[in-house]
């Protein structure tokens, strides 16, 4: 529980989270701490299973046009565990997949794509596999396509905003825009084999990537950095939320107003991202998020507080979709995987 740690614990994994391709010397340099006493609490976290290492492939220009989030109300009569042994064989296999939650009654899923056309495929299965075990309660699912050259992604699985608040370290907002398109990459196939193993083995050194791959270390260092550097590579730190005390994961679906759409030339306001947000992806006219909170009271009041805003400023027109998803208690079916997607995409 977050009450376990120490002030220099909580120091030490807010800026892990923060700047996690800082090694241990680099790390301690910044935040003014002895090396050996930051690797000893870095490590004591880690073997706690207080966070994991995830390397998120940003495919935006190598031929991964789109982000997909699909949600959906169950019929609560099914049990959970029925419905995701089916769903595992059915949909879950798709390779586009790469994070999916479920509860009684609802679910909601994450997934890449590298065209509309495996989108709909994915959805149809999907549809069709509720139909015909009964699972829907009422309603198709509903789905929120984000094209990344017409949307807007701030925060992909950033969980930094929410250590600062909950350690009650003051820190200054960063701008972090994700998946910008630009210019097509063009790897070679050793640049594909060493950006699969980046993706599929995230806590390997590279000297370890090194000896799995046909490659020596010295090669795996000089592409990770060329990965890294080009931003088609992103490493992050992901928290066991229980662990810290976070009961709530809550899903917001927001559709804005038609005259009132989302200028995407700025970040969505601090009263609908605040600092509880981990994921965050808009369109012109919606947004699809995600937030962590230590309690139902907290997320219910944020909830609120966000809905008012939304009306007072005329920015919605319908009340938005908000699912609460008990921390103890929901299933992990996909829990960012992406070696999948990273290797059709890549082709290998």
């Amino acid at each position: 529980m977050q009450e376990d740690l120490s002030s220099n614990e909580m120091r030490v994994l807010y800026h892990s989270f923060r700047r996690p391709l800082l090694n241990n010397r680099e790390l301690a340099a910044e935040i003014g701490m002895n090396q050996s006493t930051l690797a000893s609490i870095r490590q004591r976290l880690y073997n706690g299973g207080y966070y994991r290492t995830v390397r998120i492939p940003v495919m935006q220009n190598m031929g991964c046009e789109l982000l997909v989030v699909i949600h959906t109300d169950f019929n609560a009569a099914i049990p959970l565990e029925q419905r995701i042994k089916t769903t595992k064989k059915m949909i879950e296999v798709f390779d586009e997949i790469f994070y999916s939650i479920g509860e009684t009654n609802k679910g909601f899923s994450l997934s890449f794509a590298g065209n509309i056309t495996a989108t709909c495929k994915i959805n149809d299965v999907r549809t069709e596999t509720f139909a015909r075990m009964n699972l829907l309660e009422g309603t198709l699912p509903t789905e929120a396509v984000f094209p990344f050259t017409i949307s807007r992604m701030d925060r992909f699985m950033d969980f930094a905003p929410m250590l600062a608040d909950a350690f009650g370290i003051d820190v200054a907002p960063e701008a972090s825009r994700q998946f910008v398109p630009g210019d097509p990459a063009d790897l070679a196939k050793t640049e594909k084999l060493v950006y699969l193993g980046l993706v599929e083995n995230p806590e390997m050194t590279d000297t370890e990537l090194g000896n799995t791959l046909p490659v020596s270390r010295h090669t795996v260092a000089a592409i990770r950095k060329r990965l890294e550097s080009a931003g088609l590579v992103k490493t992050v730190l992901v928290p066991d939320l229980r662990k810290l005390g976070f009961k709530v994961i809550c899903f917001y679906h927001i559709r804005y107003s038609t005259k009132k759409p989302l200028d995407l030339g700025k970040a969505v306001p601090p009263e609908v991202m605040n600092s509880n947000t981990f994921f965050i992806a808009s369109r012109k006219y919606e947004t699809i998020m995600l937030s962590a909170y230590r309690d139902y009271d907290e997320a219910k009041m944020d909830s609120v507080r966000k809905v008012q805003y939304l009306k007072e400023n005329g920015l919605i027109e319908v009340m938005p979709v908000i699912q609460e998803y008990s921390i103890a208690n929901l299933a992990m079916i996909k829990d960012l995987q992406f070696g999948q997607i990273t290797r059709k995409i890549l082709g290998i």
